[in-house]
């Protein structure tokens, strides 16, 4: 019988619409396989989006991604149209 891998794994990221419709955030959202909870900006959450205040282009943004027994982190960089993955 095959085991399943417990490897974090990032499926992908990408822009969201802002529900709030603030202009001021930058809303990403993003899946991870075998993720329990992530970390940002000093949060841990359990939700797929994250909100970040809007700033110039080129913007690093570091999330922490915890399994059960792994952790991964994650560097993005943030431009108008498109979300570049540091690793």
């Amino acid at each position: 019988m095959m085991r399943k891998s417990k490897k974090i794994s990032m499926l992908y990221i990408d822009y969201a619409i802002t529900a709030s419709g603030n202009d001021n955030e930058v809303e990403i959202k993003y899946r991870f396989r075998n993720a329990l909870w992530f970390t940002a900006n000093n949060k841990k959450t359990l939700a797929n989006r994250i909100a970040f205040p809007k700033q110039q282009d080129g913007k690093e943004v570091k999330i922490t991604v915890q399994g059960l027994f792994r952790k991964q982190e994650y560097s993005f960089r943030l431009m108008n149209d498109h979300i570049i993955v540091l690793k």
